[in-house]
């Protein structure tokens, strides 16, 4: 009996076995249609921002909105750090200054007072006895503006700030000068990094004054007297 090796109906159990026994062929995979990234964008599609190249530039309206968010920023950061004093706010806020033996003790003035003058440096005075008489003169008006109150004559008033801003010209030029020459060595690092306060070309005159050997020989002296005054304090308070 003739068997039929069609493959009409799968009926002849032949043609069955040698289908089952048949490597199925691999799917071929389809391509996707996603759209192909564009150089210069972003690799996910939900992202609209575009990167420049190198040669291209921001849009207008993408610089200023990347421009409020730096703004923004700065204001969260101040809000958190507190602001300076509004306009039309003086800093003494009507405090009393309060003098006893001819010095202050009241921290808010001695900030004020010192914050005053290190904005008010206009010059390469590295010594006192170089500071004129009209900057002096400009940093106790000032103070005088900044809304502290005092009890005391004006004469008197003048004469106590002087002898404060006197007495601590030293500290305050020996800070600005350990801030720089601590952290760079060579004079030319000195002169081009200068402390916010104090203009870049009055900077560099007053480094060339401290780097001069005469001043370092002046400056040594003047420290071992002041080692010398108050080894001597401290053996008359013990007797």
């Amino acid at each position: 009996m003739e068997r039929r090796t069609t493959r009409e109906g799968y009926r002849d159990w032949p043609l069955r076995f040698w289908e089952m026994g048949r490597p199925k062929k691999a799917e071929k995979s389809k391509p996707s249609k996603r759209p192909m990234e564009e150089p210069g964008r972003s690799a996910t599609l939900d992202t609209v921002e575009v990167v420049p190249q190198e040669n291209e530039t921001v849009p207008k309206t993408q610089q200023a909105t990347r421009e409020g968010e730096h703004l923004n920023e700065l204001e969260n950061e101040e809000k958190k750090n507190g602001r300076g004093p509004g306009i039309g706010v003086k800093p003494g806020h009507g405090l009393h200054l309060e003098i006893h033996d001819n010095r202050s003790v009241t921290p808010q003035a001695s900030h004020e007072l010192t914050a005053i003058f290190k904005r008010g440096i206009t010059g390469p005075w590295i010594k006192f006895s170089e500071y004129p008489a009209s900057a002096l003169q400009t940093v106790i008006s000032r103070f005088k503006e900044s809304g502290f109150t005092c009890s005391l004559p004006e004469e008197e008033l003048n004469v106590h700030l002087k002898e404060h801003i006197k007495r601590n010209f030293s500290q305050w030029m020996y800070g600005f000068r350990n801030r720089v020459f601590n952290q760079y060595r060579t004079l030319a690092e000195r002169i081009n990094n200068p402390p916010t306060e104090i203009p870049a070309h009055i900077w560099r005159e007053m480094v060339n004054k401290w780097s001069d050997p005469n001043w370092k020989s002046t400056s040594d002296k003047n420290k071992a007297n002041r080692l010398i005054r108050s080894r001597r304090r401290e053996k008359n308070q013990i007797l």
